[in-house]
């Protein structure tokens, strides 16, 4: 059997003021035969939204109470406050931080009906408490259960126990008397406040430590299945508050889904449905390496979200053993890197394309799956790897220059947008490089042929535009099934 809805004994209405949002009160309004009556009754409520939406409640919330009253449905108590300041946050992957955006301007009203012979009035019940309000069923809230509940809706108004929202001022809650209805005094809001604020503020702490343990399992499935990151989780108010109390639970998660992540790239690798694209990125300080290779970065997440439906992450390393926080990010960000870092060895392995095999971690060696690799440095190409632990010369210089895709040198100008960026491919080409050596006895700076069988070429010099659009064009192209396949 269909369990019978039970009559309310206190509501709150939840609605933003735009004129689309009050529809069932305009048709109210337009159902008054008498065309002055109904145009002023018109006119009223888009008076009273505007002042709403001003911050001033009270034409509004006096035009609901007449509308209970005149549906049986009698307050006792009535207060109402505008929400002007909520604010709510959008990720910014590339940046790794919040884009902070304005919620809409909403009413906030809370009420308590009068008993019918000591219970709840059988008519309250929330679907004609919402036709009677003139809104949809859904811009209505129930308390919760429990004897503090209707005092838990009393203090959000003002959110004292929701340290992470906007706090209102109680000054700003209006209390709006049904005296000549009711017969009985209404208690001011801010009385109210006076009472409870010290009990409130006390129950900000439980009700943190409570909001954490229900929302453990939510915030689990969103790591799982890639949702957010643990920079999204350790910026964010919410998220961290469920993090700090559900440690290991959320660890474990981020470490199943880097495990996952690891083994689905080395599986599309293995199909040879992709190949690892190297960018190298030089330039002298303050050339703007850094906010190229971000702004790149951001384009193309939003491609790979655009091609391949995927939510591709950033790892962003530390100069020196730059791969020991890696987690099966998709995207490996080497931010002003130093070729001595790693060893030669554990650089090729790396920067290999088509094979991927662990990499040298402080505590363990480490597979780093990621699909692209960028790379910033103020050294050229030849002077980064050249210096590395382990080179041996000419043979491996070779091979380093095999795993970059694009060699980026960055021509400054007077301002970022102004740059000029010459890219150029590594392609098989007989050439001698002269390396600068240094003698172990007089310090005198000697130089050093190498005698390559590979070189930069078909270099292409670009605006900005022109040269993002060509970096992640390629690193597109190589995660494509049919275009690597291809190429293979």
């Amino acid at each position: 059997m269909a369990k019978t809805e039970a009559p309310l004994s206190a509501f709150q209405l939840v609605n933003q003021l735009e004129k689309e949002h009050w529809q069932g009160l305009y048709d109210m309004c337009a159902a008054e035969q008498d065309e002055n009556i109904r145009n002023g009754l018109i006119k009223t409520l888009d008076n009273a939204l505007v002042f709403a939406q001003n911050g001033n409640p009270l034409p509004l919330a006096t035009i609901i109470l007449q509308q209970l009253n005149h549906n049986g449905l009698v307050p006792l108590e009535i207060y109402a406050i505008i929400h002007n300041s909520d604010n709510r946050e959008v990720w910014d992957e590339a940046h790794k931080t919040y884009v902070i955006e304005a919620k809409p301007t909403h009413l906030h009203l809370l009420t308590k009906l009068a008993p019918v012979n000591g219970s709840p009035n059988p008519k309250a019940l929330l679907s004609f408490i919402a036709a009677a309000c003139g809104v949809q069923p859904n811009e209505i809230e129930k308390p919760d259960r429990g004897r503090y509940a209707y005092d838990n809706m009393l203090a959000y108004l003002i959110h004292i126990k929701d340290t992470d929202k906007y706090q209102y001022d109680p000054t700003a809650v209006l209390t709006l008397s049904n005296e000549n209805v009711t017969k009985k005094k209404v208690r001011n809001y801010m009385d109210i406040y006076a009472e409870r604020h010290a009990v409130w503020e006390r129950g900000r702490a439980t009700k943190k430590k409570k909001k954490a343990c229900e929302s453990v399992d939510w915030l689990v499935e969103q790591i799982l299945t890639g949702q957010v990151s643990r920079d999204q989780v350790v910026l964010t108010d919410d998220y961290y508050n469920v993090y700090a109390h559900n440690k290991r639970q959320c660890d474990d998660a981020f470490a199943t889904y880097s495990e996952r992540c690891i083994y689905k790239t080395l599986q599309a690798l293995d199909n040879g449905e992709l190949k690892v694209t190297v960018y190298f990125i030089t330039g002298r300080t303050s050339a703007g390496k850094s906010k190229f290779a971000r702004t790149f970065m951001g384009k193309l997440i939003e491609r790979a979200r655009e091609e391949f439906g995927e939510k591709w992450r950033i790892c962003e390393t530390a100069a020196t053993n730059p791969v020991d926080d890696y987690a099966g990010e998709e995207i490996l960000f080497m931010d002003d890197s130093r070729g001595n870092g790693m060893l030669a060895n554990d650089w090729l392995k790396l920067l290999d394309p088509y094979n991927m095999t662990p990499s040298s971690a402080r505590y363990r060696n480490k597979a780093v799956t990621a699909r692209v690799i960028v790379i910033t440095s103020e050294k050229d190409f030849y002077n980064f790897f050249y210096y590395t632990k382990g080179m041996t010369g000419a043979e491996t210089m070779d091979q380093f220059i095999r795993r970059i895709e694009k060699y980026v040198q960055i021509i400054p100008a007077d301002k970022f947008e102004n740059n000029m960026f010459k890219i150029c491919d590594s392609q098989k080409e007989n050439h001698t490089k002269e390396m600068p050596v240094t003698s172990k006895y007089n310090d005198i700076t000697l130089s050093k042929s190498l005698d390559l069988t590979y070189n930069f070429g078909n270099e292409k010099i670009m605006p900005l535009n022109e040269a993002l659009d060509e970096l992640v064009s390629t690193a597109i192209r190589n995660n494509s099934v049919k275009e690597v396949g291809a190429e293979i």
